[in-house]
C-alpha cells in the first residue's frame, strides 16, 4: 500500500511539473507598437497589449508602417486591424510586407526567422493567403467602397527565439467608383457630339 502511495504520489508531482512547464512556455512577446506618420491617413492603436487592436484610415492610396518590437519564441497574440477606406475609390486588393525598415524586405539584423501566420479575411468577400516566403500577406477579391471598412487578422511567430526590431509596411490597391467613370465617359460622349454638329453647321 505505500509503495502504491508513494507512485501515485510521484505520478501526480510528474503531471503537476508537466503542466508547469507547459503553462510556462516561452510566447513572442511584442512590444514598442506605434505607427510612422504618413500622409495618406491615419493609424491609431486600441490595444497595444494584445490582442493588438489597431484602426488604419486610408483617405489616398499609399503605404502606412506599423513598427514594433519582437522578443521571445513561439506565435504571437494576434494582430486585428480595421481598415477604413476614405481614398475615393473601392479596395480591391490589400497587402501587408514585413520588414525592418518599412521600405521593403530586408534580412532581419539577427538572422532572426520572423514571419507572419494564419492571415484572416474580416467582413469582407475575398481572401487572404501568404506571399514571399511567409514575409507577406495578400488579400485579394475585395470590393470594399469609399467609406467601407474591412479587417484582416494574423499573427506574427518566430521558431526561434528573437529579438528585433520589425515594420508591416501595406496598403490597398484601389480602383475608381464605376459612377464617376460613367460619367466621364458620359461627358466625353456629349463633347464629341458637339463638335461634331459644329462641323456639321460649318
Amino acid at each position: 500500500m505505500t509503495k502504491f502511495l508513494s507512485l501515485a504520489a510521484a505520478l501526480l508531482s510528474f503531471c503537476v511539473l508537466s503542466q508547469d512547464a507547459r503553462a510556462g512556455f516561452t510566447a513572442l512577446i511584442v512590444t514598442e507598437l506605434g505607427c510612422i506618420d504618413s500622409q495618406v491617413g491615419g493609424c491609431e492603436f486600441s490595444n497595444t497589449q494584445g490582442p493588438y487592436a489597431v484602426n488604419k484610415l486610408f483617405a489616398e492610396p499609399g503605404t502606412l508602417t506599423l513598427t514594433g518590437f519582437a522578443s521571445g519564441q513561439g506565435p504571437s497574440q494576434p494582430f486585428i486591424e480595421t481598415i477604413d477606406n476614405m481614398i475615393g475609390g473601392s479596395i480591391s486588393a490589400y497587402e501587408i510586407m514585413l520588414s525592418t525598415n518599412g521600405v521593403g524586405i530586408a534580412a532581419f539584423a539577427d538572422g532572426a526567422d520572423l514571419h507572419l501566420l494564419d492571415p484572416v479575411l474580416l467582413n469582407a468577400p475575398g481572401n487572404c493567403g501568404l506571399t514571399n516566403a511567409n514575409l507577406g500577406i495578400r488579400c485579394t477579391g475585395l470590393n470594399v467602397p469609399f467609406g467601407g471598412s474591412f479587417g484582416v487578422q494574423f499573427h506574427l511567430m518566430a521558431p526561434a527565439p528573437v529579438f528585433t526590431s520589425f515594420s508591416l509596411a501595406q496598403g490597398p490597391t484601389s480602383v475608381p467608383e464605376p459612377a464617376p467613370l460613367a460619367l466621364l465617359g458620359l461627358g466625353l460622349g456629349l463633347a464629341g457630339l458637339a463638335a461634331s454638329r459644329r462641323r456639321l453647321l460649318n
